[in-house]
């Protein structure tokens, strides 16, 4: 099947993440925070313990609708440099004598 892949999951950490949103929106500069947009709801659900009766509680729902990277006044939990990113992402440049050398 086209597309399909041998890999059952893609494991990425947070600086990963950052990185590729970073690339992907072309910001090279500047410091940059996580936050989610989340979406919130209650209801009541029927709950029955194994040895009790049942019961009605209230209970809250959360909804991840997204991530959003906005921009950080300074470093901080989840604050990402663009910059350092950018150059850890970048591939190393070798000097010209060294590229002229390896072409046949």
């Amino acid at each position: 099947m086209r597309g399909e892949s041998k890999h059952e999951m893609v494991d990425l950490d947070w600086q990963e993440v950052a990185a590729a949103v970073l690339a992907a929106r072309g910001i090279k500069t500047g410091l940059w925070r996580f936050a989610a947009r989340l979406q919130f709801a209650a209801t009541t659900v029927s709950w029955r313990p194994e040895d009790g009766a049942e019961s009605h509680k209230p209970t809250g729902l959360i909804g991840i609708e997204g991530l959003a990277m906005m921009h950080a006044d300074a470093p901080g939990p989840m604050v990402f440099d663009a910059a350092t990113l950018s150059r850890a992402a970048s591939p190393s440049k070798r000097p010209a004598a060294k590229r002229a050398r390896a072409k046949p």
